[in-house]
């Protein structure tokens, strides 16, 4: 007979390690590599539309770039996108079907 508590218990502690990491991309605005963009573009998208920065750095640009390869975008569209911080903020409104208009995404981010 298997004891199914310690796998349950194992998949509890690694939602919460998730979590975690995905408190800790809300709080400083950077992707972690380490979980996958659908979970993160929702929380970055957030901090644009509340006017927090987001800083468009090398890191952000490739986590940008695979975001709207997600969904479709060409490669020249998402290089198009990245041209000024307020499209990088529309890319990832985009990513995400929740478009960053020019008048939310104003001000609202750095370039890297």
């Amino acid at each position: 007979m298997v004891e199914v508590v310690p796998l349950y218990q194992e998949h509890a502690e690694n939602v919460l390690r998730k979590l975690d990491r995905l408190k800790a991309v809300a709080a400083s605005g950077q992707d972690d590599p380490q979980l996958p963009e659908v979970s993160q573009v929702p929380i970055l998208l957030r901090r644009v539309q509340e006017g927090q920065a987001l800083e468009v750095n090398d890191g952000m640009r490739v986590f940008l770039r695979r975001a709207a390869a997600d969904v479709g975008m060409s490669e020249a569209e998402a290089e198009e996108a990245l041209a000024t911080p307020d499209t990088a903020g529309a890319l990832l409104g985009r990513s995400w079907g929740a478009p960053v208009t020019p008048e939310t995404a104003s001000g609202t981010l750095r370039p890297g």
